[in-house]
């Protein structure tokens, strides 16, 4: 909950990143905190790539340059970025890793916080939750956004408000 209370207290955008490998967890404590639903909470296990289930079962990739990405934070309004300090599960998607790259650009993204991660999943042992500030966010332009579901092959596009 350290991370979601964070952004929740410091927010001023429309829109937060998160790309966490339990983003539900945060996405949680966010719900909690925002009873009146006026933050929107975008997941990157949605936006920048997806996989049904299981990666093995293959992955669909959704943006193909730094650039792209920026395209998205800026018509979505993202405000903070939200990541592990390494990626869990990330290697072979290459959406993610270039994620990581933009993140490095202290001129775009400045390091606001590092909440350590306290876990029995060895996976995320000596990490930590780290929460960058998009230095160009913008207001929200996009008015819906769309949703890729691999597992049923349909696509759902959602209302934002």
């Amino acid at each position: 909950g350290d991370a979601a209370d964070y952004v929740y207290d410091n927010w001023k955008g429309s829109s937060v990143f998160v790309r966490l490998f339990h983003n539900g967890t945060f996405i949680f404590h966010m719900n909690a905190r925002d009873r009146d639903g006026k933050t929107i909470v975008l997941r990157g296990s949605k936006l920048l790539a997806s996989f049904p289930v299981m990666k093995e079962f293959g992955t669909e990739e959704y943006v193909f340059s730094e650039n792209d990405i920026i395209a998205l934070f800026n018509d979505y309004g993202v405000y903070y970025v939200v990541v592990e300090s390494t990626g869990v599960e990330e290697d072979d998607v290459k959406s993610f890793a270039m994620l990581r790259s933009l993140l490095a650009d202290e001129k775009r993204f400045t390091l606001e916080k590092k909440i350590p991660i306290v876990t029995n999943d060895p996976r995320l042992e000596d990490q930590e939750i780290l929460i960058y500030r998009y230095n160009d966010s913008r207001k929200l332009t996009k008015k819906t956004i769309t949703f890729h579901l691999l597992s049923v092959g349909k696509e759902i596009e959602v209302e934002l408000r």
